[in-house]
């Protein structure tokens, strides 16, 4: 995918951090157009103390980052909708929806944070099902962060493309 979102920006220069954010959080690192193999992104700690993860660790951003966070938050807000559908809500300023929403940014915004003190990057690019909806919530990100952020181009072809150009 990171390949792939590389290649249709024809921008390879620097580095780049790719996060798929989806059921989980996953993603890749490049070094001037070369993929270097990633950590487990969506299991670097970011609260010792945080909420259990499905890995059996504790406080894994993918807890507070990923689209299943995100669902949790709905639901946790008492939202008649699930996950995927808040987005009316939140653009209608539903205090409730806008809260939900803004609580899964924290996350989000805290975990890229973290990942750019472990590994710097030049710019990141926002991938997976989530980037779909990127209209709605990356404006808020890129207030939260100093950091160049854009959403994935390829949305769900970007995993195929990049295996072309790998090939």
């Amino acid at each position: 995918a990171l390949l792939g979102e590389l290649y249709a920006s024809g921008d390879t220069a620097g580095t780049v951090l790719l996060l798929t954010i989806g059921t989980g959080i996953g993603g890749g690192y490049a070094e001037n157009g070369v993929v270097v193999p990633p950590d487990r992104l969506g299991h670097v700690q970011l609260y010792a103390d945080g909420k259990p993860c499905t890995c059996g660790r504790r406080g894994c951003i993918e807890v507070y980052a990923s689209g299943t966070a995100l669902s949790a938050s709905v639901a946790e807000h008492r939202l008649p909708v699930r996950g995927a559908d808040i987005w009316p809500l939140y653009a209608a300023a539903d205090p409730n929806a806008q809260q939900a929403v803004h609580a899964w940014l924290d996350g989000l915004a805290a975990g890229i944070e973290k990942l750019y003190a472990v590994k710097p990057f030049d710019r990141l690019i926002v991938g997976g099902g989530v980037s779909d909806s990127a209209a709605f919530w990356l404006p808020a990100l890129q207030k939260r962060l100093d950091l160049p952020v854009t959403a994935a181009k390829l949305r769900g072809d970007a995993g195929i493309i990049g295996a072309y150009y790998h090939a």
